[in-house]
């Protein structure tokens, strides 16, 4: 069910070919030696605090570096330059185990290490500028914390869940109100503090808000385990948090089909869904 859940199977009721072909991508993924075989390690790695987002696509046999939505990224009226991408925020409900200033101000963080950072000096500039909305109604990114059935489809599986599914997150591609929406699972414990955060086994939201940012940017996940957008959590404090290159390569691709300097032109695959693939080679 796992492997299904997170893109690796096709079917919930696999061949023991197809399972065995999915297992090994999925080892490759967590950095398992790809048996094909349930190791113990294999086993461990499915308990690892995770973004609910799929993974993968078995639609196709080749696997990607980076992914991203092909038609899930903000329309033009988000733009108010050449290239430049601006979205408003805002916390409609929030979480009891964070102040509320301080939960603020670390979205502000968060956003503005995607605002600096998303730009390799060898790539074209996509630049972005991201502000707190007044209201709820004003705001593209609205974030909120809940437990359980939400008023989404996606519904929380609470804490020490097997799935340990800590947030969600709607692409820019979905349909409104939801599309851009960061959902955080308030059944959990949140902390700001990396140290309280490791020593008492609570949730680090500063990297996991991060990599939420990502998908309300449009991105999906990376393959590479250096990336922010690598499907499983840290604990990295923000300003630790380097965005790998293909974290800038996916981003600048989704906006404006930017090609990536000094590199061949990407390998493209569109999907039954939304979704493509794009890999720098």
């Amino acid at each position: 069910r796992y492997l299904h859940r997170f893109g690796y199977l096709n079917s919930p009721v696999p061949s023991l070919h197809e399972f065995r072909e999915g297992l090994r991508l999925f080892q490759e993924v967590v950095g398992v030696e790809p048996t094909g075989e349930l190791t113990p390690e294999t086993v461990e790695a499915t308990q690892r605090k995770r973004c609910s987002q799929k993974d993968t696509r078995k639609d196709t046999g080749r696997s990607k570096r980076f992914a991203l939505s092909g038609t899930s990224k903000w329309d033009k009226k988000h733009f108010t330059g050449l290239h430049e991408l601006s979205l408003k925020w805002f916390v409609s409900e929030y979480t009891n185990d964070i102040p509320k200033a301080i939960i603020r101000s670390t979205i502000q963080k968060a956003f503005q290490l995607w605002a600096k950072q998303a730009n390799e000096r060898n790539l074209p500039k996509v630049t972005f500028h991201f502000e707190e909305a007044a209201s709820q109604d004003e705001a593209d990114i609205n974030i909120l914390w809940a437990e359980g059935a939400h008023g989404d489809q996606y519904e929380f599986d609470g804490a020490s869940a097997k799935k340990n599914i800590l947030a969600h997150t709607f692409f820019p591609g979905h349909s409104e109100p939801l599309n851009g929406d960061i959902h955080f699972d308030d059944a959990e414990t949140w902390e700001t503090d990396l140290s309280a955060a490791t020593n008492h086994d609570r949730r680090f939201f500063p990297y996991v808000l991060a990599h939420e940012i990502g998908h309300a940017l449009g991105l999906q996940h990376a393959k590479k385990q250096e990336a922010i957008m690598y499907p499983y959590y840290k604990n990295t404090p923000l300003d630790e948090i380097k965005l790998d290159l293909d974290d800038k390569c996916a981003i600048n691709w989704n906006y404006g089909n930017l090609l990536c300097a000094n590199e061949k032109k990407p390998s493209i695959v569109t999907f039954k869904s939304y979704l493509l693939e794009v890999q720098c080679v």
